[in-house]
């Protein structure tokens, strides 16, 4: 049984796969099994991953059996599989430190109380360094109050976790093609979980460049956009029903609503963008007049002169939380010096 499982779902990222393997390979820590688990993959990675198994033996390869598809259900299968004391995410163009495992595990053998311990993301492009900047930093706001306003704290590969915790939080939903970090994670600290902070940046979260295909585009698409929507809704039941939905969390769901509304409205329709404002307030996070305002700047949509006046006065008459914006911290924060913690 060896301490650490990384799970790793993938598909058709042959090359970028095997310098995410690279980095797996030279941890300081060796006692880790790594479980590939590709999404029906039609490139070389089969061929790539049946060189590189041949040598290295802690290497697994699993596939996502017909129907099922997505990196969410590639992370159930491969989180049921693991045997580790430990599991980890690890996308298949991300990268890990060195020092990693050797930097994780002892935190979580401190305490066999942690259900997770989560350490600080770099972003990179093309090489670790060449961007300069970290996922997230801690700020004195509660991390569940953060994910819900957006300012997202930590990336996918930041926490490692004690197997039977994550276990308990499955399944990632299969159903959903755009947000499954995100609600995942949320819906562990709804659960209540005992966790930490600790150490120096010791991942690397691959940041898209204009050349290069990337998720963050994929979810800007009009279908993407429509699956948020349902996406905010399903979260939102899910606070409902933790009994968390005190105002600020129905102001930060109003600010979900409203920019999936603005983007769908620019994406597709006005009428588009409205019937999404419409599902606020069916959902209940907004009120008549909230609703009646938004729907009067819907319906001037069309006309940006308009559009941007009425805008400006929205952003005056409600909570600020209604208009989501990037936080100072989040893809800002520049990385700490050498031996310093995030």
């Amino acid at each position: 049984m060896p301490t650490v499982s990384i799970v790793i779902p993938t598909k058709n990222r042959g090359e970028l796969l095997m310098q995410t393997l690279a980095t797996v390979r030279a941890q300081t820590f060796g006692d880790w099994e790594a479980i590939v688990v590709d999404d029906q993959s039609i490139d070389d990675t089969l061929v790539r991953l049946q060189q590189i198994i041949l040598e290295d033996d802690r290497i697994r390869y699993i596939t996502v059996p017909k129907p099922r598809h997505g990196a969410q259900a590639a992370r159930n299968l491969g989180i049921e599989d693991a045997t580790g004391r430990y599991v980890m995410l690890l996308d298949s163009d991300d990268l890990l430190a060195p020092f990693c495992l050797e930097q994780r595990v002892p935190v979580m053998d401190a305490d066999p109380t942690l259900d997770f311990a989560v350490f600080p993301c770099e972003c990179f492009e093309k090489t670790p360094g060449d961007v300069g900047v970290l996922w997230n930093v801690p700020t004195d706001e509660n991390d569940l109050s953060r994910f819900l306003k957006l300012d997202v704290p930590w990336q996918t590969t930041s926490p490692i976790w004690r197997r039977e915790s994550i276990l308990k939080l499955l399944p990632w939903p299969e159903d959903v093609p755009v947000g499954q970090d995100w609600e995942f994670h949320i819906r562990a600290l709804l659960a209540n979980p005992k966790y930490i902070r600790s150490g120096r940046p010791d991942h690397y979260w691959r940041r898209a460049e204009s050349e290069r295909d990337s998720i963050g585009k994929n979810t800007m698409r009009p279908e993407m956009l429509s699956a948020r929507v349902k996406v905010n809704e399903h979260l939102l039941k899910t606070i409902k029903d933790a009994g968390r939905l005190d105002e600020a969390a129905k102001i930060a769901f109003a600010g979900m609503f409203f920019q999936s509304a603005e983007r769908l409205g620019t994406r597709v329709s006005w009428r588009e963008g409205l019937a999404t404002w419409a599902r606020a307030k069916a959902a209940g996070v907004i009120t008549d007049k909230q609703f009646a305002q938004g729907k009067r700047y819907f319906q001037m949509y069309r006309f940006k002169s308009l559009r941007g006046f009425y805008r400006r006065h929205l952003e005056r008459v409600w909570p600020s939380g209604f208009m989501v914006q990037r936080s100072s911290t989040y893809l800002k924060a520049p990385v700490p010096p050498a031996g310093a913690a995030a």
